[in-house]
């Protein structure tokens, strides 16, 4: 058990930073831009963003999706302990995100900045640390990547703030909701201004050795699942699945309040799996109990109910 008075003090702080939040989010996004000024300036910032490449998964799978890895550096990372030892790396879970209206896999990795520095005891040539991030990316998450990808003229891809999970979710989040709340302040603000003037004027770890193959280690990242729980954010719609043996489909019925047109929905069949996104208001993620017939399968929007109803043929295998 922890002391309860260290304890307290820290529920007595997070208290106070809830209250601000409510109160002020002006005095508590100065606060927490402090806060992380200050940790970088002590080496304790979060990631920075180095550098991204695409590649393609293999052998070709049907949806072909694109694949982006970006790699940061990161204080919090070790550094190897010698020439020979291994390549400290950490690496995020895989998620999907929509990049040029197209879902692509996204996964970052972070290693120290020590190995860039191409002055410093530590550099690494950056093939290699790509070589073995690839590798580590494989073996996670039980894929083959294409070793012919593409360094981009961009240091990351996707939402960056993404970085800040490495540290704490709810960190990210919290800074999120704040700048949110900053700037429906600015447009009431601007409209009372409109108003007035109206009025007024009328870890990896991965060692190169000999033979090029590297080992891999996973490190932890050090984020404790207790007290920083990801969040959702978008909101989930309401969904209803239906499997009827006798027609052989599978029917989703999917509400979507405050969706006015099919032409805001970006929607996306594989044999096992439903992606639906909403832009600014919606996500769905379904694992499909069935493989299903993508070609035959057919989406139908009901404005006057704001209902999405797909009906997609399941295979017989």
């Amino acid at each position: 058990m922890g002391d309860p008075n260290v304890l307290g003090d820290a529920s007595t702080i997070w208290k106070f930073l809830d209250n601000m939040y409510v109160s002020n989010p002006v005095a508590y996004k100065k606060f927490i831009d402090g806060v992380l000024k200050e940790g970088k300036e002590q080496n304790m910032g979060p990631p920075i963003a180095h550098l991204a490449i695409q590649t393609v998964r293999i052998p070709p799978v049907i949806p072909s999706r694109k694949y982006f890895i970006n790699v940061a550096n990161w204080t919090q990372v070790p550094q190897p302990e010698n020439t020979c030892s291994p390549i400290p790396m950490i690496i995020s879970e895989q998620r999907k995100e929509l990049i040029d209206k197209e879902w692509a896999n996204l996964i970052d990795i972070a290693v120290n900045p020590i190995l860039f520095e191409k002055n410093g005891p530590f550099y690494t040539d950056v093939s290699e640390i790509l070589q073995a991030s690839l590798l580590y990316v494989e073996s996670k998450f039980s894929l083959k990547l294409s070793k012919n990808y593409t360094i981009l003229n961009v240091k990351y891809i996707g939402n960056e703030d993404n970085l800040l999970n490495f540290m704490c979710p709810t960190l990210r989040d919290s800074i999120k909701k704040v700048d949110s709340m900053l700037d429906q302040d600015k447009i009431r603000q601007s409209n009372q201004e409109t108003i007035n003037k109206t009025n007024l004027g009328s870890i990896i770890s991965t060692t190169n050795n000999t033979n090029n193959s590297f080992a891999v280690k996973e490190i932890s990242s050090k984020v404790s699942s207790q007290t920083c729980s990801q969040k959702n954010v978008l909101a989930t719609p309401k969904a209803e699945m239906d499997v009827n043996k006798i027609s052989k489909q599978i029917c989703f019925t999917i509400e979507l309040p405050g969706v006015d047109s099919v032409n805001e929905c970006i929607l996306e069949l594989t044999e096992d799996e439903l992606l639906l996104v909403v832009t600014g208001k919606y996500e769905l993620h379904l694992d499909l109990p069935l493989s299903i017939d993508v070609n035959t399968s057919k989406a139908k929007f009901i404005k006057d109910e704001q209902v999405l109803l797909i009906t997609a043929p399941f295979l017989i295998k």
